[in-house]
């Protein structure tokens, strides 16, 4: 779905519909008493020319034409834009090719200023066709709204409803904006540019710089929705999580009104449960939000119980609570009474630093699991992380300690292999504990009864030491024999029930019932031998 000068064009009856049909957007287009006609030309020409993607030369069954982009947005956009006829033919060394419905079309790429999770917006700069050089850019609507120049309040009143309708829908959305650069202009900023990436050292800064002095006085063009579908199985295996006492924070970039319906989809968020939200401008905000809310919690008694309480925090007042320790640990404290949080519009230094405060403040372990290049940070200051691979690339799997292709696949790890992963290094520390202290107390006991220097039930003087080496490579066998058998197990195929809450690390690792039965072994094999012998 898409809006272009306040028009929305939904043409979808109903949220299963899997596509989205352009006909109303194609007949706007081609109506010349439509004002917004050169808008959408513009919008479409924006989606087919500012992205990284590169056209396939084949295609898929019903015709369309197949690309390979860095996300599934731009391969949604892409599809957009091929719908309403505008394709991206070929990418030509300092070029980009597209048919414009039915007409070629060639732009010379100038300069391509990528997207980065701290500008939140990427943009291109070319020279059209009829010689005019233009700057086409996308992203977030905080980073567009504020370098707009002479845009009508109507226009803009509507684009930021349908923005938060799209928003509200559970959409991603993107602003397309547009400037025509003059010739003069243009020649001195791209000195500077080509300057810019010929420097090693300080290029990264250069660049930013020079984006900020390119992108700005922009016309708004159009808005972009694109559904981020959940994968499968993704409800069941949340509420599996939560069932089993894990606590689950989600860290996302996604608007306010996106994450929370996400949240709903997937059952993080209830209903029924009551649901907090720290969305402020100002530190002294922040701190009354954080303030009013421990004091509720704390009147009707929530504050240390498990309650169903879901808390949203916005980026803006993230940034407030991360930078003051006070904060810190009222907002910790606040999050730890939640059974789900839900941080958004969050860059990728504020997902680390959210992990890494609650890696420093919790005593359990930390688990982080992401599917993108913003969420490698995170997974590398997590105690364990898990990256999805898929459409958003390769950069958080090969970042992480594991790797998983579907989100339901983390209930089969956590519950399947890691329980039983647990259980068999349990097996085997009770195992090594009772092979180490069977051979020294049967060493020692019987030192005593042959003068301290006869060798264990030896009367020809025979040396211990053999003994002592026949009895390490007789456990290796039957501790490798066991653990081999252990691997084999078919419990591995089915799951396993959920531990209770209560049950520790340490308590698993070494109950109480396996040491009395390691301490009675022991004295068993430690008096049937010198009984034996003494008959």
């Amino acid at each position: 779905m898409c809006s272009v000068a306040g028009v929305k064009y939904a043409n979808r009856k109903n949220r299963r519909d899997k596509e989205f049909s352009p006909k109303k957007l194609i007949g706007h287009m081609m109506s010349n008493e439509m004002r917004n006609s050169w808008q959408i030309r513009e919008f479409l020409t924006a989606c087919a020319i500012c992205h990284t993607a590169t056209p396939d030369k084949n295609s898929n069954s019903n015709g369309r034409p197949l690309f390979h982009a860095t996300s599934p947005d731009e391969y949604a956009l892409l599809n957009l834009a091929a719908d309403a006829g505008y394709v991206f033919i070929k990418r030509p060394p300092g070029k980009c090719v597209i048919n414009a419905r039915g007409k070629i079309l060639t732009y010379d790429i100038a300069a391509i200023l990528e997207f980065d999770s701290l500008r939140k917006r990427m943009s291109v700069v070319v020279r059209a066709p009829n010689g005019q050089y233009k700057l086409y850019i996308k992203g977030a609507d905080q980073k567009i709204f504020e370098r707009l120049h002479k845009v009508s309040q109507k226009e803009m009143k509507r684009t930021s409803g349908h923005l938060q309708q799209f928003a509200i829908g559970g959409y991603r959305t993107l602003c397309f904006a547009v400037r025509n650069i003059e010739k003069k202009v243009f020649e001195e900023w791209y000195k500077s540019y080509r300057i810019a990436m010929n420097d090693v050292t300080g290029r990264k800064d250069k660049l930013a710089k020079l984006a900020e002095e390119i992108e700005k006085n922009l016309t708004l063009i159009g808005v972009s929705a694109i559904e981020d579908r959940l994968q499968k199985n993704v409800p069941e295996t949340v509420a599996r999580l939560l069932s089993a006492g894990i606590r689950v924070w989600v860290l996302t970039g996604d608007k306010l009104e996106t994450a929370v319906n996400i949240g709903n989809s997937c059952r993080l968020l209830s209903v029924r449960a009551p649901m907090m939200v720290l969305s402020s401008n100002t530190e002294n905000e922040t701190r009354k939000q954080l303030k009013e809310y421990l004091r509720m919690l704390g009147k009707k008694g929530l504050a240390r119980r498990d309650q169903h309480i879901s808390l949203i925090v916005d980026a803006t007042c993230l940034d407030h609570i991360l930078d003051k320790e006070r904060e810190r640990d009222s907002f910790l404290q606040l999050a730890l009474c939640c059974s789900s949080v839900i941080c958004c519009r969050c860059t990728p230094i504020q997902k680390a630093a959210v992990t890494r405060l609650v890696k420093g403040n919790v005593s359990g372990a930390v688990l982080a699991i992401g599917d993108g290049a913003n969420d490698v940070a995170m997974l590398q200051e997590a105690d364990v992380g898990i990256g999805i691979s898929g459409q958003e690339g390769m950069q958080a799997a090969l970042a992480s300690d594991y790797t998983i292709t579907q989100f339901h696949h983390l209930d089969r790890l956590l519950f399947v292999h890691g329980t039983l992963s647990l259980f068999r290094t349990s097996k085997c520390i009770l195992f090594s504990l009772y092979k180490n202290i069977l051979e020294t107390i049967v060493l020692v006991s019987q030192q005593y009864p042959y003068c301290h220097s006869t060798p264990l039930h030896s009367s020809y003087g025979a040396d211990s030491s053999l003994w002592v080496f026949g009895m390490f490579i007789y456990w290796c066998l039957v501790s490798v024999a066991n653990i081999k058998a252990l691997l084999e197990t078919n419990a591995i195929t089915v799951y396993i029930p959920i531990l209770p809450r209560h049950v520790g690390g340490m308590l698993y690792m070494l109950p109480l019932g396996p040491l009395v039965l390691v301490v009675a072994l022991v004295i068993v094999a430690t008096m049937v031998p010198d009984l034996a012998l003494k008959v």
